[in-house]
This record gives structure tokens, sequence and C-alpha cells, in this order.
């Protein structure tokens, strides 16, 4: 249809093994310390992965990065 598109992350939500956003509700799906957002987001940014909640190393490509500014003490 000759729409562009821009595939986002977020830089302060957890992901699951298969690259999806962890719930809200699940405990760490929201990442609070800025010092680990900025490694994530660099991290995003130069190898295209990000490591999963439990663990896994995610790929991930993206031309946007998404942070938050609803989550408190931000």
């Amino acid at each position: 249809m000759g729409l562009r598109v821009a595939r986002e992350v977020f830089a302060d939500r957890a992901v699951d093994a298969r690259g999806a956003l962890v719930p809200r509700s699940v405990p760490g799906a929201v990442i609070h310390d800025a010092s680990i957002v900025v490694e994530r987001s660099l991290r995003l940014v130069v190898e295209h992965r990000v490591t999963a909640i439990t663990g896994e190393q995610v790929e991930l490509h993206a031309d946007t990065i998404c942070l938050h500014s609803d989550t408190p003490a931000r």
C-alpha cells in the first residue's frame, strides 16, 4: 500500500524469549534502573539484541526506541 513502517522497541520494558513485551503485571516487566535502560538502548542500536526476562538473547531490529514517561520516578 506504499505505507512506511517504523519498528519500535521499548528500552524500559522487559521482553520474553519471543521478543514480545512482558505484561506490566509481571514483576520486572518495567525496568526502573536508568543505567540498565541506557545499556539496553545502546545494545539495541549496536547489536540489535536484548536480554529477555528469562535470560535468552533476543534479536530485535528497531527504527525508534520508546522510553515511557509515565513510569513513576522518571
